[in-house]
This record gives C-alpha cells, structure tokens and sequence, in this order.
C-alpha cells in the first residue's frame, strides 16, 4: 500500500499543486477516482483519490469539506517544512524553486488538454464533476475502454469492471494469492460500509474523521490502474487505430456525460459503446486520417 496523504484545508492542496509541475505525461503521472453518495449529476462528490505515479503516493482530497475551493485553490509556493510534512517522496531539489505556477489549481489540470488523466469508466465522474463545480474533462484515459480495445473475451459486446479487470490479469499484475485475499477482504468491507443494498450508508463518505476501511477502499480503487493501463497499452501501438479508439471513447463519454438526457445508472452501461459498424466506420476514418479529441 503507498503512503496515503490527507488533504482538508485549502493550505495543503496549494502546496501539494506546487509539486505536481512537469509530472511525466508518458506513461500518465495521475490516476483519479471519485467516491460520493450516488456518484453524479444526482448525488453527491465526497472524495476525490489521486495517485501521484511518480511520487508513489495517494492523496485523498476532500471535496465533502473543501467543496468548490477543492478546484479553485492555486498552487503557492511552499517553505521546505511544510512540503516535507506533506510530500512523502525524497527530494534533493528546493521546493521553493520548483513550486507550481499560481496559475495551476485542480480544475485547470482537470480541464488540461496537454496534461492526461486516468480514470477507469470516466461517465459518472465526468458527469458529478460537470454538474456540481462546472469541470469538463479533457485528455482523458479510460482503462475500461482500453481493456476493450484490446480484449481477449472474444466480443466487446459488454463492458469489464475494475474489480473483475484486477482479479483476470492479477498474475500479469504481480499480484500475489495473499495480496488477492487482502485487497477482496478491503473491498468488501468498504461495500459493507456504504452499499445501502448491503445495509451500509453513503454518508459513510462524508463522515470526519474518515474511517480506515473508508480510506483503504478508495485506496484499492486506483493502486492497480497504473499496472492496468500499462498491460492494455502493451497490446496496442501508441498513436494506433485501437489506442486511437480508446481516447476517442474517452472524449466522447465525457460528452454524453454532459448532456441533458445522461443516464447515469442503468442496466445500459454494462454495454460496450462499439457495434462492429461503428468500429468499421472508424476505420474508415482511421485510414482517411481522420482524428478527433485527442490529447494535445
């Protein structure tokens, strides 16, 4: 498990941004999920999870507490004290000189079609963060449909989950039989807390302090995307028809997601988005050299 940084107050978001200038973009830096009381236009964002690659550390953002000043909180440049206490990656640089821009806040990354961002099935985030605080996504990776792209279940009919994408390639993912057990048992003591189906609460989210279970459960959620993105990628050319593929779907959930008829529960969204005339006309295009919502 990664260290795992609280982050509350607007002072410690503004020093956490002044360290996320020049992130690697190749493999992505940031893996993101949201976790809230029915996750949408509908319902509610509690916690924001952000898994900082190269610094190897989650933080955990609380938007039930921040609430808008969680996306429009600046980077400032931080003392060497304060970003020791909050950055648990070493370092043999000068915070102060490698602070982030004023300029950079949570929603200009969000939005940064330079800068991209992993989720694993975007929809929901993407509506909850459009609809609440007015984000739109851009430049965004979606595992799920990259493990569409480049499935071997023999039809991209229906969609994967995380939990079944984790537990297929947990040997390709250096998962160990005991780690399996470990990370089943924190999921389902998370889904025990907040399920209403299995006699927990939502409120569970927005409860401070936060329960461990809580913490360990959104934790869970992103830990494994950065093993999961790098499996699917392998598959697949960079800049290719399917990686192609999959960053067009990306752009074009975060679309839907914004439209007035979204639905964002549903037996529909076990179904994958790509009937084999739309893959067959985004060949067309592909060999046309036609191209669309990519990141950059």
């Amino acid at each position: 498990m990664p260290p795992v940084v609280f982050i509350s107050t607007p002072e410690e978001l503004s020093l956490i941004l002044a360290t996320f200038d020049d992130l690697p973009v190749s493999p992505p830096s940031l893996y993101i999920d949201l976790e809230g009381a029915k996750l949408s236009r509908n319902g509610s964002i509690a916690l924001l999870t952000l898994y900082v690659l190269p610094k190897e550390t989650v933080y955990l953002i609380d938007i039930h507490t921040l609430g808008a000043r969680a996306f429009s909180t600046p980077a400032t440049a931080a003392t060497a004290s304060v970003t020791a206490a909050l950055d648990t990656t070493p370092s043999t640089t000068n915070p102060t000189e490698d602070a982030g821009k004023s300029s950079t806040t949570l929603k200009s990354i969000l939005e940064s079609t330079a800068i991209p961002k992993v989720f694993f099935d975007v929809r929901n985030d993407s509506d909850a963060l459009f609809s609440h605080y007015a984000i739109s996504l851009s430049c965004i990776h979606d595992i799920q449909l990259r493990e569409l792209a480049t499935t071997t279940r023999g039809s991209r009919e229906h969609l994967l989950g995380l939990g079944k994408a984790i537990n297929y390639n947990a040997s390709r993912l250096n998962i160990t039989p005991m780690q399996r057990q470990v990370c089943s048992a924190i999921k389902e003591a998370g889904v025990r807390l907040f399920a209403p189906e299995r006699g927990g609460r939502y409120a569970v989210f927005e409860e401070r302090p936060l329960s461990q279970a809580i913490k360990d459960y959104c934790v869970q959620d992103v830990v494994h995307m950065p093993g999961l993105w790098k499996l699917y990628g392998s598959r697949m050319a960079e800049g290719g028809f399917w990686w192609t593929m999959a960053l067009e779907g990306a752009a074009s959930r975060v679309d839907e997601s914004h439209q007035a008829g979204y639905q964002p529960h549903g037996d529909h969204k076990r179904y994958g988005p790509w009937t084999d005339d739309h893959i067959k006309e985004a060949m067309r295009r592909w060999n046309a050299g036609q191209r669309s919502n990519l990141c950059g």
